[in-house]
């Protein structure tokens, strides 16, 4: 319901609420209960308001004391009835909330494992009590898309159970059938259940209990989740655009997820795999790639185990950037393709602070800004293990003093120690890059402001063609300060339960062409347009100055899409789906932005159902969007090129013009991009079809002006 369409605003029935919360707790003694009488008198007044915003507090007071009394009836008749079988149940009282307890907890972590979209509408249908409809209507997808979503992922959770007990659903279902009989799920809090979403405090899952129960998988079956063309409602199509409309025969994907895979194809094609199978081989062929080429071997580790058992000590590989980082499009899925190492978060992420990269045959340590790193090779080759805390004793006169300037100690301050060794660094002429030579040792001193000063060694141990294999120890290493490490970021994550056996038992190389091969066959399916929307929306312009393309949600198509960015990145300059290739527009959380790297800065305006070939016309000045519409259009640069005035930097973000815009269905957008030493860019798009994996859209160039570097 839209607020035009309420009798009262809901911000008139929020000035009662401290009213509300008083009333509840004198009608009710338990706080908890007071709570969710204050939340059910909300939700009554927002489903069902008074005709009139007089007398209100008279009308809320009542819409409160009418629960409160039959909840104390009810609460009599109750306490009447726990004193009649309070001995025959005491026997078995405990067991059974333990079960009950066990079973809640089960369906809690099945919830929170699910993979999106079926959280998502798990959450809005069971937990915010949303029906299909409306689901799909934020979503911006069909009705029966989310009605699909609904009947695959109780399906897995009933599998999730079904596993948990042994294959026995009796096991299950019994006590499931009287948990979802029960009012209310004991000590279980939902509003903690989905990340930064606000729930009303009280919600239950008996709803969701109730969908699970054996007796609802005999309702009629939702429609299938099998990939690939199904029917669909056309949507809304203005009178300037015909065409569009009937292109939508072309049909909607919904996300699908499967445990196993096929066995390998036949002649290598993987024409005939859905998408969900294809990207389930992508992710295992990712997980054996780190298993093969970032896990040391056991050999190694057998002979270091007693160096390895001692602090701040460890074995890793490195890999040869040129190999494996962006250019070879992170076949390894992580940030830096494993060949960045960071010693104090143990880890090969290039956003988890590496202070170490093996690239073109050498070691650099001058990785990121406002860091401060110089790395020594002492030339230790005949040297055997590390040193525990100060320099080796073979070390030569002038390896010493090396050693000694890297490792001075200075001020509490970060800046100013970090000014003092990089003086002494200077005078005995260390750099951030020395060749990377097998046996030899290296010391590393690395500080970033703010984060950590660390002091490390490391030798080589062996060297092969996909990079070198190391044991390094943190010699001395300042408090850090954690600013964000651990969070979960795009090629992370837990590997796949299963692996293939036809996978397992192929090479490094084999791997990595059936990688290419999976990838090939991803970006056909994922970004291309299809053939009847391309029909229905030409260009209508110059070569280069409109299209039709496809752009994803990021991160859902990492492992399947070889471009950098996984297709979540558009430029209206070059026409491509890539980060690397001047992206103007990205896909991100449910809404379009721009403006997100570097020295960019983007603006997004969402316009509602207007033909692309309007967007240029002058907008009724009354109109609400029109002074957004008209700052869009003639926002002037300052000086240096590619920045912006303070004053209109502020007007912008008055307007909400930096925030991006909700990505939704038939909708019609204007976007300016400015970026440095590349275009500034106005440009429209509307979205003319989407999938649980993106959107498909109809674009033009309005203008492109190229800006010279700072």
């Amino acid at each position: 319901m839209n607020e035009t369409a309420l009798p009262i605003r809901p911000e008139d029935l929020l000035r009662h609420q401290e009213f509300v919360g008083a009333l509840a707790r004198r009608l009710v003694r338990d706080p908890h209960a007071a709570q969710d009488l204050a939340q059910e008198t909300w939700l009554t007044a927002l489903r069902r308001p008074p005709r009139s915003a007089e007398s209100l507090r008279g009308w809320l007071a009542r819409v409160v004391r009418s629960p409160a009394r039959g909840e104390r009836r009810a609460g009599t008749r109750r306490e009447d009835r726990e004193r009649t079988v309070a001995r025959s149940e005491l026997d078995s009282s405990a067991e059974q909330a333990r079960e009950r307890l066990a079973l809640q907890q089960s369906v809690v972590a099945a919830v929170l494992e699910l993979r999106e979209p079926y959280r998502s509408v798990v959450l809005l249908r069971w937990f915010e009590d949303l029906p299909a409809g409306e689901i799909a209507r934020r979503r911006g997808v069909p009705a029966g898309t989310v009605r699909a979503q609904l009947s695959r992922a109780l399906a897995i959770l009933r599998e999730r159970l079904d596993a948990e007990h042994g294959g026995d659903r009796s096991a299950w279902s019994v006590a499931l059938l009287a948990l979802a009989g029960r009012r209310s799920l004991e000590g279980v809090k939902w509003a903690t259940l989905a990340a930064g979403a606000t729930l009303v405090a009280g919600l239950t899952a008996i709803p969701l209990l109730r969908a699970l129960r054996p007796d609802a998988e005999r309702k009629p079956a939702s429609p299938s989740l099998a990939v690939g063309p199904s029917p669909v409602e056309p949507p809304p199509a203005s009178a300037a655009e015909p065409a569009v409309a009937a292109a939508y025969s072309s049909g909607r994907q919904a996300v699908e997820t499967v445990s196993t895979i096929p066995k390998a194809p036949q002649g290598g094609s993987f024409a005939n795999w859905t998408i969900g199978e294809l990207m389930q081989a992508a992710l295992e062929v990712q997980a054996l790639l780190r298993e093969r080429l970032l896990a040391p071997g056991d050999a190694l580790r057998d002979r270091y185990a007693a160096l390895l058992a001692e602090p701040n000590t460890g074995l890793a590989r490195i890999l040869r950037r040129e190999r494996f980082d962006f250019e070879s499009n992170l076949p390894l899925g992580l940030p830096g393709g494993g060949a960045f190492l960071s010693f104090t978060s143990r880890s090969h992420n290039y956003a988890d602070q590496p202070q170490v990269v093996l690239d073109a045959g050498s070691y650099n340590v001058a990785l990121h800004g406002g860091q401060r790193a110089f790395i020594a090779d002492l030339d230790d080759s005949d040297g055997q293990g590390l040193p525990s805390s100060g320099p080796p004793a073979r070390l030569s006169a002038a390896a010493l003093h090396v050693w000694h300037a890297l490792a001075l100690e200075g001020p509490e301050d970060d800046a100013e120690r970090s000014e003092r060794v990089a003086h002494a660094a200077s005078k005995h002429r260390v750099g951030s890059i020395v060749r990377a030579e097998p046996g030899h040792l290296y010391l590393v001193r690395s500080i970033s402001s703010g984060e950590y000063d660390v002091l490390a060694a490391f030798r080589t141990l062996e060297s092969d063609e996909y990079g070198h294999t190391i044991l390094w120890r943190i010699l001395r290493s300042q408090p850090e300060k954690d600013r964000g490490r651990g969070r979960e970021r795009i090629g992370d994550g837990p590997p796949p339960a299963h692996v293939a056996a036809w996978l397992d038992a192929q090479s490094v190389e084999e791997l990595l062409e059936t990688q290419r091969r999976l990838r090939d066959e991803g970006e056909r399916r994922m970004l291309g347009v299809p053939e009847v929307l391309r029909r229905a929306l030409p260009a209508g312009g110059e070569r280069g100055t409109a299209g039709v393309a496809r752009i994803l949600s990021r991160g859902v198509a990492d492992p399947l899409i070889a471009k950098r960015g996984g297709g979540a990145f558009f430029s209206f300059v070059t026409a491509e789906s890539s980060y690397d290739r001047e992206p103007n527009l990205t896909l991100e959380a449910g809404r379009f932005r721009s403006g997100f790297h570097g020295a960019a800065i983007g603006f997004v305006l969402e316009l509602g159902d207007v033909p692309l070939d309007r967007v240029a016309a002058s907008m009724d000045p009354h109109r609400p969007l029109a002074e957004a519409w008209r700052f869009l259009w003639t926002v002037e640069l300052a000086d240096p090129p590619g920045l912006l005035a303070s004053d209109d930097l502020r007007r912008a973000d008055e307007l909400g013009l930096r925030r991006g815009a909700p990505a939704l269905a038939n909708t019609t957008y204007l976007l300016r991009s400015i970026s440095s030493g590349e275009h500034d860019v106005l440009a429209a798009f509307r979205t003319v079809d989407s999938d649980a994996y993106g959107y498909t859209i109809a674009w033009r160039l309005l203008r492109s002006v190229p800006l010279p570097g700072r």
